[in-house]
């Protein structure tokens, strides 16, 4: 005999294993879309100079650009704000690239200390740069937007200065591009010490102050090669970049400390649109890592209208 309470507790069961049953399901089925359309790997390359570089691609819509993501001075593409970046734009659908700039350094997985032996110069992060632009050419994705975070940005900037050919580069979105965190005259002091000794020795090294470093470690040719890229310089380029049709967006932190009071109205009067995410810091860190990506789907959103 069958009772009341027993039928009610086998119907319950019952329900139980229909609820999980189809939740299964839902997981399968989401992970096979996902799997069939999203790929995720990281790739190491053999460049020119035959150094190995790595870098993590995620594939995406192949009617999108191409995103090449820049990581910040001597980081890597796993460095928090760069990795958060890199996942954001995939979740919108974008391919993605994020190189480890070598830095001179055969397949390199890790961020470098500031006192470590640095003879690496801009122009060979360049090279790099532009050995992943032309891979993703190779790959088929015929348009590329830089997206570049703190000294990342500047490197997006130089590279379309430079006298290679940009001409498949939509644009560049520079996060928290923000001014020199050395102050003018010690830079100047600097930069005439370093003109003199490049004069006396190309291969001996020096201790530099040079971003956030206060014992930067380069031979003079390396270390002018970044300083020369000063706020006036970066301020001239971005002008001429603006000028000659190629759009860059800023996102910016409010509460970046990094940040001088003109740096706004100077980026704007070189041409850069400006965005401020209100109370962000300069790594985007903690909830407004959300902000950011909000930000940048509605900025690569006009990218991808403009160029459809």
């Amino acid at each position: 005999m069958i009772t009341k309470s027993t039928a009610n507790t086998n119907l319950r069961t019952g329900f139980i294993k229909r609820s999980i049953a189809r939740l299964i399901q839902f997981y399968i089925i989401t992970l096979i879309l996902y799997s069939t359309h999203v790929t995720s790997e990281i790739i190491s390359e053999t460049l020119p100079n035959n150094i190995v570089a790595t870098a993590e691609y995620k594939s995406g819509d192949p009617n999108k650009p191409a995103v090449i993501v820049l990581h910040g001075f001597l980081q890597t593409y796993t460095f928090l704000a760069t990795h958060n970046i890199i996942e954001g734009l995939s979740d919108l659908d974008f391919t993605v690239v994020g190189p480890n700039l070598s830095l001179g350094v055969p397949a390199r997985k890790r961020s470098l200390q500031c006192e470590a032996v640095h003879q690496h110069t801009l122009n060979d992060d360049l090279d790099e740069i532009n050995f992943w632009v032309r891979w993703l050419q190779n790959k088929g994705h015929k348009k590329v937007i830089f997206v570049g975070h703190s000294w990342g940005s500047q490197h997006a900037l130089a590279y379309l200065s430079s006298q290679r050919d940009t001409s498949n580069i939509v644009g560049l979105v520079a996060i928290s591009l923000v001014p020199s965190e050395e102050n003018s005259v010690l830079m100047s002091r600097q930069l005439e010490q370093a003109l003199t000794k490049q004069l006396a020795s190309n291969a001996t090294l020096h201790k530099f102050v040079l971003g956030f470093c206060q014992k930067y470690t380069s031979t003079t040719q390396g270390y002018l090669s970044y300083a020369e890229w000063n706020d006036k310089k970066l301020l001239s380029a971005l002008a001429d970049i603006t000028r000659n049709g190629k759009p860059v967006f800023t996102i910016l932190g409010s509460a970046d400390k990094r940040l001088r009071k003109m740096w706004i109205k100077d980026l704007t009067n070189a041409g850069s649109t400006i965005s401020v995410v209100k109370d962000a810091n300069h790594f985007f860190s903690s909830a407004y890592e959300f902000d950011l990506i909000d930000e940048l789907d509605v900025v690569l959103k006009t990218f991808v209208l403009a160029n459809d």
